[in-house]
């Protein structure tokens, strides 16, 4: 949902009635695990179901309910959309944060949105916990970090990863 915001402020849609005009950037955007593409046949759909709280089943029956009677588009499928979409995007959003866990059914479609996000946006980060689904464990621990360790990067082992219990969070 806030990726098709961002993009209706970027295109208005043709069958929303009005415009929105922001007098300045939004701070930021948190995507966190953000269903972008509705598609269940990438890479690592099939491996990653066992480990997921989404099955391919179901994810195919919310999409449907999702979507409706709507055609597919770059509002409700923002992977559909070519990179040059989300020129502009610095200039409505700040600073863009993207979630994701690296069991997740869906993390073809995020890795793909992040790459895209990261071609149109300098501020863009993007968190995959290493093997396993979004970790409540892992906000913890970002919201518990200070501004003094922001300002120096979170680093685990000398590496850009976060320590979350035992298991690593990857920055991209």
């Amino acid at each position: 949902m806030a990726v098709a915001l961002l993009s209706h402020i970027l295109h208005p849609h043709p069958q929303v009635p009005s415009k929105i005009e922001l007098n300045e950037p939004f701070l930021g955007a948190v995507l966190v695990s953000p269903w972008l593409n509705f598609a269940t046949d990438f890479p690592n759909a099939m491996a990653k179901e066992k480990t997921d709280y989404v099955s391919a089943t179901v994810g195919k029956r919310w999409s449907e309910a999702f979507l409706g009677s709507s055609p597919k588009d770059n509002y409700n499928q923002p992977c559909m959309a070519e990179p040059s979409w989300f020129d502009g995007l610095e200039s409505i959003v700040k600073d863009v944060l993207i979630e994701a866990g690296g069991g997740e059914m869906l993390i073809d479609g995020i890795n793909e949105m992040a790459e895209t996000l990261k071609r149109a946006h300098k501020n863009v980060m993007y968190l995959v916990t290493v093997s396993r689904l979004t970790s409540e464990a892992m906000w913890v621990e970002l919201m518990r970090c200070s501004a003094e360790c922001w300002s120096r990067g979170v680093y685990y082992g000398g590496q850009p990863w976060l320590q979350d219990q035992g298991r690593r969070i990857r920055c991209h």
